[in-house]
């Protein structure tokens, strides 16, 4: 799993925050803040303790919030909601409701939180974000109810709730799953890089190969095509980043891949409905159109994250490939008669390359780098396995319920803007990203 994040502004109905989010693990293992360590919250079983069909009826349980401490201690409900599967979930596509039991009157929301949901409540008639106060030694009680709307995706199989505090993990937790019916086999989106180019590109020099590879193992399908970005990230950090020239192997030639800004190209979508074990590769040639300043060899990282078509939300899966890249190679001062004869020969790409992908004695097309074994490529693009992603490449974070995030000191900037709701983004790279 990649550790770079990047997170989005914060934007509120009123005013804009800034705010830091941690992922659910790290969170989950943080120590709680001074006074929340008192609090312990449990959650009762759902009733009726079934799976819940898709547009079908609701389920509710018990949450409870006690104060083992002698004073008084503020508490502000939050639910993170994670599912398992290929999809993202999105808060229309789950109904969410909070009613109070031993507590003041209470409003709830659902918010869009990266690929999962994220449920908040609090005192009817005050801002969002306002806390609950827990007497000392007492305790404070809500039934809340889940249902799965007819657009919760169909690839996905659960849909998870595990309650915090807005500003901290508290003394101690839990968490309530619902199963989704009818049920499938839900796995996450695979995305890898294969064939990774051996050796350096260099402005005029071979082209090389690789694929972008994605694999939808799980039962069910998207209900939307799948969008897939290449970006070429800028290699140390921050330096010269070089001007890359992509193509794309389809329909017996390769084709300049669509550029989306500078140094992000947008691959072929994959049709709504993908799944089942299907898999889709995408041959790409790379060469280098200006090294821009680089004065030395220089891995750099492309970045291939996919997300739903038409969506705002961050790539829900995303995979790293790295290529290196130098400066142009350096023109001999005297030339042997046998250098002299290499130079007057028609510029070509590596041993293995060629107009079209290598074709095996099967009759499949594969991207091949020199000095590596090439992975099949049917005619339709796909890999011919089914085995695991090739070990040449890099798989990053896959699925809807990976590194979802909590909401980590926030609190007192909501209670800041009064009613506002701060609404946090984040995403692996985003289009800020350079």
């Amino acid at each position: 799993m990649s550790a770079r994040l990047v997170a989005a502004a914060a934007v509120t109905t009123a005013a804009a925050v800034g705010a830091t989010l941690v992922p659910v693990h790290a969170y989950a293992a943080s120590a709680a803040p001074a006074g929340l360590a008192a609090l312990s919250v449990e959650l009762g079983a759902p009733a009726p303790d079934a799976a819940l069909e898709r547009g079908g009826a609701k389920a509710s349980f018990s949450f409870t919030v006690r104060n083992s401490s002698d004073e008084a201690v503020d508490f502000r409900p939050w639910l993170v909601g994670e599912s398992d599967g290929a999809s993202p979930v999105r808060p229309d596509q789950v109904a969410f409701d909070v009613s109070a039991v031993n507590a003041p009157e209470t409003a709830s929301r659902l918010l869009g939180e990266g690929t999962g949901v994220q449920g908040a409540f609090f005192p009817k008639g005050g801002g969002a974000g306002e806390a609950f106060s827990v007497p000392a030694g007492s305790e404070l009680s809500w039934k809340v109810t889940v249902g799965l709307g007819e657009g919760f995706p169909a690839n996905n199989g659960s849909l998870k709730l595990t309650a915090a505090d807005l500003n901290g993990p508290v003394g101690s937790t839990g968490s309530v799953a619902f199963k989704a019916d009818p049920a499938v086999d839900a796995k996450p989106l695979q995305v890898w890089w294969g064939n990774g180019p051996e050796g350096v590109i260099r402005p005029g020099g071979p082209a090389r190969h690789i694929n972008v590879y994605l694999r939808a193992p799980g039962e069910g399908g998207y209900d939307k095509a799948l969008e897939t970005r290449v970006r070429l990230l800028s290699p140390g950090g921050g330096g010269p980043r070089p001007e890359l020239g992509v193509e794309l192997y389809r329909e017996g030639s390769w084709k300049p891949l669509k550029a989306v800004g500078e140094g992000e190209w947008l691959l072929p979508g994959v049709p709504k409905g993908f799944g089942g074990g299907k898999q889709e590769s995408f041959p790409l040639r790379l060469t280098v159109l200006d090294a821009n300043g680089l004065t030395a060899d220089t891995k750099v990282t492309l970045m291939a994250a996919v997300s739903l078509e038409g969506e705002s939300g961050p790539a829900f899966a995303e995979a790293e490939g790295v290529v290196t890249v130098g400066p142009a190679a350096k023109a001999p001062s005297s030339l042997s008669p046998s250098a002299a004869v290499a130079r007057t020969a028609p510029a070509t790409t590596d041993a293995t390359d060629a107009t079209a992908p290598a074709t095996d004695a099967s009759g499949t097309a594969g991207a091949r780098a020199a000095g590596s074994a090439a992975a099949p490529v049917s005619a339709a693009g796909a890999q011919a396995d089914t085995s695991a992603p090739a070990a040449t490449g890099n798989l990053a974070r896959t699925g809807s319920s990976s590194a979802l995030p909590l909401y980590g000191g926030v609190a007192a900037a909501l209670l800041a803007v009064g009613a506002a709701l701060a609404f946090v983004g984040i995403r692996r790279r985003g289009g800020a990203r350079s």
